[in-house]
């Protein structure tokens, strides 16, 4: 029955093999898997019996499921969750085997460790204080995931998404627009991190509804960083964005907020944008350039925010030699006390 129907289902590309079984080794054992040829095609598989998740007691279902095929060409799954023992009982594990589906289909519950935690959670709420404690504490104890407790289980056709990046920055540019799009509408929600070994430069954040997001941190160092965008259902793309050395190139250097009640602000002098205050911010720019002063410089300060009011929006700094700074102030008000988020864009 195994070999005919569920290595068939493994190989037509599902996501997930879910097999509650009837009793230990009765219908499935490690040999089993020896013909499957499902590539990379690899489910999540929940085997809720006795015996399918020993980890002391030679190979069992759970670890061949992980165990089958090489990196160059890998077979099984993405990940097993099985029960290590052979007292388990049928209404315990109907709640775990039952729990963790619901988590992963209706709660969309996508990590398979969370998948698998959700079981126990279940088992928790039906039997704690109702039926026996001790089958919780067993039950959680047996059951076992084999595989990456962090990878995110896919249920649906991964979709091809599109980064758009700047190819190329200056040295110490401190931040990278990051737009993704699926078929040309924006995606909201997909995690993007960027990535540069030396200095150990790291970033990351969530595409908002306009399927945009800034990357801040300082690329101090020549060379490549990496852009990767992950999402639920969605193809990982990996992209890279060359730092280059510019003759004359500016970079933010610091913003002070000013709310000291003197010379048209209003505040509680605490340094800090609070709702209802008008506050001057003091905007230090730097020419982290390499060889040239930087000349014919002007600013626009922007915000797509609510319940802001910029009062002084366009600005004009001289020039700024190399490693020399200069600053400009800009006048902003904090209207309304449901504002949340400040989203501030200064553009040169």
């Amino acid at each position: 029955m195994f070999s005919r129907l569920y290595l068939r289902h493994s190989e037509s590309g599902v996501s997930v093999v879910n097999h509650r079984l009837s009793w230990g080794n009765s219908e499935m054992n490690p040999p089993d898997l020896d013909g499957l040829a499902n590539g990379r095609k690899n489910p999540f598989v929940a085997v809720i019996t006795c015996g399918m998740g020993w980890y002391n007691n030679g190979e069992s279902v759970t670890e061949a499921w992980v165990r089958r095929g090489t990196p160059a060409s890998p077979v099984g799954a993405i990940g097993a969750m099985g029960m290590c023992g052979n007292s388990t009982r049928v209404a315990e594990n109907n709640i775990v085997d039952g729990g963790a589906m619901m988590g992963l289909f209706a709660k969309d519950i996508r990590e398979q460790s969370l998948v698998m935690m959700n079981g126990k959670l279940e088992l928790y709420r039906n039997f704690w204080d109702n039926v026996s404690t001790t089958s919780v504490e067993e039950f959680s104890a047996w059951c076992n995931l084999m595989g990456d407790a962090a990878v995110p289980l896919i249920l649906h056709t991964p979709q091809a998404i599109v980064a758009s990046d700047p190819s190329v920055v200056n040295r110490y540019t401190n931040n990278i627009p990051v737009q993704v799009t699926l078929n040309g509408n924006p995606v909201e929600g997909a995690l993007v991190g960027l990535y540069q070994k030396s200095p150990n430069v790291f970033a990351r954040g969530y595409t908002d509804v306009n399927g945009e997001v800034n990357l801040a941190d300082t690329l101090s160092d020549l060379g490549w960083v990496y852009i990767t965008v992950t999402g639920t259902d969605l193809k990982t793309i990996r992209d890279s964005v060359q730092v280059v050395s510019a003759a004359a190139t500016l970079a933010l250097s610091t913003v002070q907020v000013d709310d000291d009640n003197f010379g048209g602000t209003t505040g509680n002098d605490d340094g800090i944008l609070n709702p209802g205050e008008i506050v001057d911010l003091g905007v230090v720019l730097i020419n982290r350039g390499s060889s040239a002063t930087a000349t014919g410089i002007s600013s626009v300060l922007s915000t797509t925010a609510s319940g802001l009011q910029i009062q002084s929006a366009n600005s004009t700094y001289p020039d700024i030699s190399i490693s020399g700074t200069a600053a400009q102030i800009l006048r902003l008000e904090w209207k309304s006390a449901q504002f949340k988020m400040l989203n501030l864009w200064r553009s040169f």
